[in-house]
Parts: C-alpha cells; sequence; structure tokens
C-alpha cells in the first residue's frame, strides 16, 4: 500500500481527530498501520476524503445495525461507550466482514457534511459583507451545498457567550458559539432581505429523505452530541425555506446562475471548507472564474480555504476587487476570531 494513504490517516489523527474524537483518533492511528483496511480504504473515489470517508462508511452501517458491539464504543449509538483504545479489533473485524457494502459506499457516496454551527461565523460575514454596498435584495450561492441547511442562516437562533444573541428565537435551530476578543458591529445589523437561497453541488443532498441524512449523521464524529442535535433539527425544520439546491459544478456552471439572477439582485458566493476537497489548480481555475463574474457585476464572495484556511471575503463592486480577511475561524464553527474592521 503506497505510503501516502497511511500517512493521510497518520494527519487525519492528528490534525483533526486529537481533540474533536478520542475513538476516530485511536482508529485513524490503527488504520494507518492495517495493509488490509487501507485496501478496502483505497477504493474511494478520486479527490474524496478517504479517512472521512472510510469513517463514516462504518458509522453509517453501524446506524443501520446498531446491535453489533462495536456501536458500544460509539456515543451516538450507546449511552456509556466503551475506552475507545480498545475498539479497533472490532472495527476491523466489522470492516472486513462488511467489505463489499464498504467499498459500495466508498464508490457511491461522498463526504458532504453539512456543519450547521458554521452559521455562527457565516452570519456576521454576510452583515459585514452587505454593509459595503447599497441596499439590495440578496441571492445567497453555495458551492458544495449538500443538503443546503447552511443556506438558511438566517432562519436560526445564535447565541455567542453569555450576552449576544441573534435571529430567531423560536427556531428550533440553536447555534452556540464563541467570539475570541471583539465582537463584530456588523451583527447588530438588520437582516437583509433574501430572494433567492441557490444550492450548487455534485451531488445535492435530498433531506427529506431519511436515508440521506442517516448518511449525513454519519459523516459526524460520533462523540459530538451537539453537531449531531443540530443537523437533526435543520433536517426536521428545512422543510418551510425556500431552497434551489441544483446538480452541477462551480468551476462551469456558476456563470449561468449569476445570468439568471436578476441586475437589482447582490449574489453572495460562499462556501465552507469545500475548498480543501479541490486540488490547486481547481482553486486557481474557481478563483479566475469569480474575478471574471465579479468584473461585469458587483457580487460578494465569502470562503475559508481558498486563499488560506482563515475565513475571507472578495467584494466585487464597480468592477474593482477588494480583499478582506474577515476571521479565523474553528473548523465545526465553534468559536470565530474576528480580524476585519
Amino acid at each position: 500500500m503506497p505510503r501516502p494513504l497511511n500517512d493521510q490517516f497518520h494527519k487525519f489523527a492528528d490534525l483533526y481527530c486529537k481533540d474533536s474524537s478520542d475513538l476516530y483518533f485511536h482508529l485513524c492511528h490503527a488504520i494507518a498501520e492495517d495493509e488490509s483496511i487501507l485496501r478496502i480504504a483505497a477504493q474511494t473515489k478520486n479527490q474524496q476524503p478517504i479517512p472521512n470517508l472510510l469513517l463514516a462508511s462504518v458509522h453509517y452501517l453501524l446506524i443501520k445495525n446498531p446491535l453489533h458491539p462495536l456501536s458500544e464504543y460509539y456515543e451516538s449509538l450507546a449511552e456509556q461507550t466503551k475506552a475507545p483504545e480498545k475498539a479497533y479489533s472490532l472495527f476491523r473485524e466489522f470492516t472486513l466482514s462488511n467489505e463489499a457494502d464498504i467499498i459500495h459506499i466508498l464508490k457511491t457516496r461522498l463526504v458532504q457534511t453539512n456543519e450547521v454551527r458554521r452559521c455562527s461565523f457565516l452570519l456576521p460575514s454576510f452583515l459585514y459583507a452587505v454593509k459595503k454596498f447599497p441596499i439590495h435584495p440578496l441571492a445567497l450561492i453555495e458551492l458544495g451545498c449538500s443538503a443546503g441547511f447552511n443556506l438558511a442562516w438566517d432562519h436560526y437562533y445564535y447565541h455567542y457567550g453569555t450576552t449576544c444573541t441573534y435571529g430567531n428565537v423560536r427556531s428550533a435551530v440553536k447555534i452556540n458559539a464563541e467570539f475570541s476578543g471583539n465582537i463584530p458591529t456588523a451583527i447588530a445589523g438588520k437582516p437583509p432581505q433574501i430572494n433567492q437561497r441557490i444550492g450548487l453541488d455534485l451531488n445535492p443532498v435530498d433531506a427529506s429523505v431519511p436515508d440521506n441524512v442517516d448518511w449525513l449523521l454519519a459523516l459526524l464524529w460520533p462523540g459530538q452530541k451537539s453537531r449531531r442535535e443540530l443537523l437533526a433539527a435543520a433536517a426536521n425544520n428545512i422543510s418551510h425555506v425556500n431552497l434551489d439546491l441544483r446538480q452541477g459544478n462551480a468551476l462551469t456552471d456558476l456563470p449561468a446562475i449569476l445570468d439568471s439572477i436578476p441586475e437589482d439582485t447582490l449574489p453572495c458566493i460562499f462556501h465552507t471548507f469545500m475548498a480543501n476537497q479541490l486540488t490547486e489548480d481547481q482553486r486557481k481555475s474557481l478563483i479566475q472564474v469569480i474575478d471574471d463574474l465579479g468584473s461585469k457585476r458587483d457580487l460578494i464572495h465569502i470562503s475559508n480555504y481558498l486563499h488560506g484556511l482563515n475565513l475571507d471575503s472578495d467584494l466585487y463592486y464597480s468592477g474593482r476587487k477588494s480583499f478582506i480577511n474577515l476571521a479565523e475561524v474553528d473548523y465545526h464553527g465553534r468559536w470565530i476570531k474576528w480580524l476585519a474592521h
């Protein structure tokens, strides 16, 4: 087995799992040294993050079969869990005995996490960006939208620390996050009028199908209860929001979408960690596509993992581009260090 795949699991464990999931931390380090499991993991589609997809495939099958002994190590499936460092032998047995099903999932499913708490940093980002433009209704366009839950960011209720609240207090989707340092003044602004909510994804997810929601839940870390609760709440409350989810590729289909948006509407393109699944050349191409569109009309572009790890904004106004480093943000939206003035 090529060493790079081995390294992917070690890196995933150390960078992403260490402070988020003890179970996945131990599993990934063990997987990295297991040729049989790596051989299965290698069946993943090109450009998909292999550790995420393998772990989610096993989690998904356990959701369907929660009586298997391996479930006793997953906080999403057991009220009291066993020590994570002892889980690997059962994980290995479960994976090998379900090899055909797991390979099918690896070849047909995509990593499409809807991290609803990321709306905690989308909210101040949009309220900050729209102040730079004349008042217009907005057209939201999310790249890599999955089920489109983050397109409804203005329908949720937010609680930042002990004093700052915002949004719809009656919403079942209640997002808790912290500002590290100053709270942006823009957060007190009036929410903009949103006329369109367009999601673009290689494989948009219909959240009205329970099996699709099971897959989205399987993609989440099993030990993080609040993430699962937020996603389930969003899935149960999204039906009243008018979402227009489309199958397509941002590099080829984004221009036609913007052509369909009325001139008196401000397009707001955004994506959260979608770019980490793009190659460097694809990232450059996406930047060029958006630059070309911004040379023809006013628009907002909010992203992270495109120019770097931070949350950034490209504002295109009267043919001129302004780049603003908005914030440092937690991968799961738990905290925001606001940087923009």
